[in-house]
């Protein structure tokens, strides 16, 4: 049924070979909202195959609404309520990201506060990444939680590729125990049995080389308001990652760096926003999580 249904939203495979994925709730809708405006502004076709997994009804109510494909948690045995929104999210992630690519889909897969500057698809087509199965941005970091941030995933439809999604969907039960996807990706990519998977880290921009440095970064500013990343933001920049704690300092930091495109009702901007709109667009339930001051890795 899942599979058919992509059929019927996407009919050509092999002309519309590359999906990108993104899940969200209500709280964390308008970034992903964003990253398409800014995309469709960009003339970048990110919005074009834009899959929506929606942690909730009012999330695909919405995502349904701007015209995007939407796919719910019951589609994947996720009863609603979610008694673990993130981590029951992410293991319906992992399924349908297997049916993508078993239907033949290469799958672009990112959080909701990501934003491209340019398109990254250049890196399923690239002669010289033919070898690459899985792109990973870098979770710079050495514990079980890294290297590879599951933020911002290229994969390519191979067989060494769905063997290893198999296998994840296998293991998803380990997010419960982890309390979060990222861990279990990491370990497995280590096993020596998915040795001949050949993924790699895309390359990170930090201070030490910002000329001519890596593409791909994050976006952050430290609570002073002093420094941070957005000086960084040149015409080599792909993609921008948002670092924050809430969906409303996220919005900020991306206002911040003129990466917001979406206006108070919610239609799509064709340029960047500057006025202060961030307490408008943001649905009530965003404002209840800042007051309740919790993190989540949702966006």
């Amino acid at each position: 049924l899942r599979r058919r249904k992509f059929a019927e939203w996407f009919p050509n495979a092999s002309g519309n070979n590359t999906i990108v994925l993104i899940a969200t709730n209500e709280r964390f809708y308008p970034m992903a909202r964003n990253f398409a405006c800014a995309s469709d502004a960009r003339k970048l076709g990110g919005s074009k195959n834009l899959v929506i997994f929606a942690s909730d009804m009012e999330a695909a109510r919405k995502a349904s609404s701007d015209g995007y494909q939407a796919l719910y948690p019951e589609w994947y045995g996720l009863r609603q309520p979610l008694k673990n929104d993130f981590v029951e999210t992410m293991i319906g992630m992992v399924a349908a990201i297997c049916d993508l690519t078993h239907a033949g889909y290469n799958v672009i897969v990112q959080d909701a506060d990501v934003v491209w500057l340019k398109s990254p698809k250049f890196l399923l087509t690239s002669k010289h990444l033919w070898a690459m199965d899985i792109l990973f941005q870098i979770a710079p970091r050495w514990d079980a939680q890294g290297v590879a941030n599951t933020g911002f995933i290229v994969i390519r439809n191979t067989a060494k590729t769905r063997v290893y999604l198999r296998s994840l969907l296998e293991c998803t039960p380990l997010f419960f125990l982890a309390g979060d996807d990222q861990v279990v990706w990491n370990s497995l990519l280590r096993h020596w049995h998915f040795s001949q998977l050949h993924w790699q880290i895309l390359r990170r921009k930090d201070k030490s080389r910002r000329e001519g440095g890596g593409r791909f970064f994050e976006l952050f500013v430290p609570p002073d308001g002093k420094g941070g990343t957005i000086p960084w933001i040149d015409n080599d920049s792909f993609i921008l990652h948002t670092v924050a704690d809430s969906p409303y300092d996220k919005v900020r930091r991306m206002m911040d760096a003129r990466q917001w495109y979406v206006h108070r009702d919610g239609k799509c901007a064709d340029k960047p926003i500057k006025e202060n709109v961030r307490f408008q667009i943001m649905p009530k339930a965003a404002l209840d999580y800042r007051k309740s001051n919790k993190t989540s890795r949702m966006g």
